[in-house]
């Protein structure tokens, strides 16, 4: 699987920000969330569709290049995988 030369150039950098955002979010505990447990199970599939995520695009990229473009995320990816 290749995610392609013209999305990792145009854009997987403002994916990957996004990504990081979301698992801000999502690495907030749930346990603040106990009269709301709609939110709470939210950010349980937030986590999963994340980890999908990432796994999905570090597959993807094949490229030197394009790999190069993972490499300031790297920290946030591993961080949130751990």
């Amino acid at each position: 699987m290749n995610s392609g030369e013209a999305f990792s150039q145009q854009y997987l950098t403002d994916v990957l920000r996004i990504l990081e955002s979301a698992t801000q979010m999502s690495l907030t505990s749930p346990d603040q969330f106990e009269d709301d447990p709609d939110i709470a199970d939210y950010l349980i599939q937030l986590r999963e569709t994340l980890v999908e995520c990432y796994m999905t695009i570090v597959h993807g990229v094949t490229q030197q290049q394009t790999k190069a473009n993972l490499v300031p995320f790297a920290q946030n990816i591993l961080g949130f995988l751990q």
